[in-house]
C-alpha cells in the first residue's frame, strides 16, 4: 500500500487530487517521489556511478542537510539499483550517509580570510576536513563538502564562487579533488563574465546569484570549460582537460560573448543543462 501526499498543501480539494504525489511510503518508510524518480532514471540500464551519486545527493540536500525522508529515499535507491553501484559510488554514499559534522554547517555568515570576505560555512568545511584528514592535501570528500556547502541556499553567488577560488589558492588538494572544484569554478567564472557583460556592474556584486541551485547542480553533468590560469588559482599543476561536451563559445578572456552565440536568459536553460546561457 502506498500513501501519498502533496506539499505544499493547496486550498482546493479538487486541485489536491490533480497534483502528483510528493511523497510515498516504500517498505514502511516515507520517501520523496522526485528523488526516487531521479534514482530510477540514473540507474536505468547501468550501474549507479559516482557522478550519479553526487547528483542524487545534491538534489536531496535541504540547506546542506539530509532529512529522514531524503535519507530513506537514497537508501532505497541504493538497495533497488538493478545493476548495483560502482565502487566509487558505494564509497561516496557510505561516507556521506554517515557524515555528522560538515552537513550541519550552513552559509549566511561571513569570515575574513586573507583580507577577503568569504562564505564562513565553506571555510569551516575546509577546516573540518583539515582536522580529520591530518593536515595534508585535502581529499575529494573535502572538495565535495565545499561544493555541497555552496549549494545550501537558493543558488550560487559571486561570494561563493570567490570563496572557492580562494580555497583553491590557499589550500592543497589531491588531484581528483582539485579537478572537481576547478571544474565548478570554471563554469561559475564563465557565467559571471557573461552576466557582467550583459547586466553591468550589478552582476559583479558579492551577493549576486550566478546560478540557481538547480542549474548549479546540473554542472555535475558538464565537462570543465577551459579558462585562463588567472581565473583558476593554482590550476597550472592540474590543467583542465578540453570539454567533452561542447559548451557555448566564449572569448579567450571570458569577459564578453563571441559573435552573439550566447544569449543571456533569466530562465534556467543552457543547452538543456545550464541556466545562464542558451545557444541561438
Amino acid at each position: 500500500r502506498i500513501k501519498c501526499c502533496t506539499s505544499p498543501p493547496l486550498a482546493s480539494a479538487c486541485s489536491v487530487r490533480s497534483m502528483p504525489p510528493a511523497y510515498k511510503v516504500v517498505d514502511g518508510k516515507s520517501c520523496e517521489v522526485a528523488l526516487l524518480d531521479l534514482g530510477e532514471k540514473l540507474t536505468r540500464g547501468k550501474s549507479l556511478t559516482l557522478q550519479a551519486a553526487r547528483s542524487i545527493w545534491a538534489n536531496a540536500l535541504d540547506g546542506n542537510k539530509i532529512t529522514e525522508r531524503e535519507r530513506n529515499s537514497i537508501q532505497h535507491i541504493i538497495k533497488s539499483s538493478p545493476h548495483g553501484l560502482t565502487s566509487d559510488a558505494h564509497v561516496f554514499f557510505q561516507y556521506w550517509l554517515n557524515e555528522k559534522h560538515a552537513t550541519k554547517l550552513k552559509g549566511g555568515k561571513l569570515e575574513m580570510v586573507d583580507g577577503m570576505k568569504c562564505d564562513s560555512a565553506m571555510i569551516q568545511v575546509v577546516k573540518h576536513f583539515q582536522g580529520i584528514e591530518g593536515g595534508g592535501s585535502l581529499s575529494v570528500r573535502a572538495a565535495e563538502g565545499i561544493w555541497f556547502s555552496a549549494l545550501d541556499g537558493r543558488g550560487v553567488t559571486n561570494r561563493e564562487k570567490d570563496t572557492i577560488a580562494l580555497i583553491l589558492r590557499k589550500y592543497s588538494f589531491q588531484a581528483p579533488a582539485k579537478a572537481f572544484l576547478e571544474s565548478k569554478l570554471s563554469w561559475l567564472s564563465m557565467t559571471a563574465d557573461a552576466l557582467e557583460a550583459d547586466t553591468g556592474a550589478a552582476a559583479a556584486l558579492p551577493g549576486f546569484m550566478l546560478l540557481t541551485r538547480s542549474d548549479a547542480m546540473a554542472l555535475e553533468d558538464l565537462s570543465p570549460v577551459p579558462l585562463p590560469s588567472s581565473k583558476l588559482p593554482g590550476s597550472s599543476s592540474v590543467p583542465l582537460p578540453p570539454p567533452l561536451d561542447t559548451p557555448p563559445s566564449a572569448s579567450s578572456s571570458g569577459s564578453h560573448l563571441r559573435g552573439g552565440q550566447m544569449q543571456l536568459l533569466k530562465t534556467p536553460v543552457l543547452s538543456d543543462f545550464l541556466g545562464t546561457c542558451k545557444k541561438r
